[in-house]
């Protein structure tokens, strides 16, 4: 189910941050979002993430910060488990007016997977990141 946009915050700003995660396993797989700390959920795209070449294999989480934006993200196959995922990570980006630290680049860390399932982080860019999943 979508999230509906927070009508008193603007859509996109310098410390947005999309993470969009792609299906790349013949499976139907869910997504779990939340936020550990000021981050602020925008706009999730769905839920559920389509079989790879379907036209709903990726899902798109914006968020937005003050600070330290965060997102956890885990990735559910209920073919393979209803009570474990079966990948997770954590997607980031530091203020973009911030000196220190990472700056505005975005990264992923906090990587898990099991079953033969894989995370790829994609080049980031500024306010963007995307991760694929993957199965062997």
């Amino acid at each position: 189910m979508p999230i509906p946009a927070n009508p008193q915050l603007p859509m996109t700003n310098s410390n947005s941050l999309l993470t969009t995660i792609i299906n790349d396993t013949p499976n139907t797989l869910s997504i779990v979002v939340g936020v550990p700390d000021s981050t602020q959920i925008i706009s999730l795209s769905s839920a559920t993430l389509g079989p790879a070449g379907s036209k709903q294999n990726q899902v798109t989480v914006m968020t937005q910060y003050n600070d330290d934006n965060s997102l956890n993200v885990s990735v559910w196959d209920p073919n393979y488990s209803t009570s474990n995922s079966v990948a997770s990570f954590v997607s980031h980006q530091k203020d973009q007016d911030s000196i220190i630290g990472r700056g505005s680049e975005p990264w992923v860390d906090t990587v898990n997977y099991v079953g033969g399932y894989t995370l790829s982080p994609n080049a980031p860019r500024l306010g963007q990141i995307s991760v694929t999943v993957g199965k062997t």
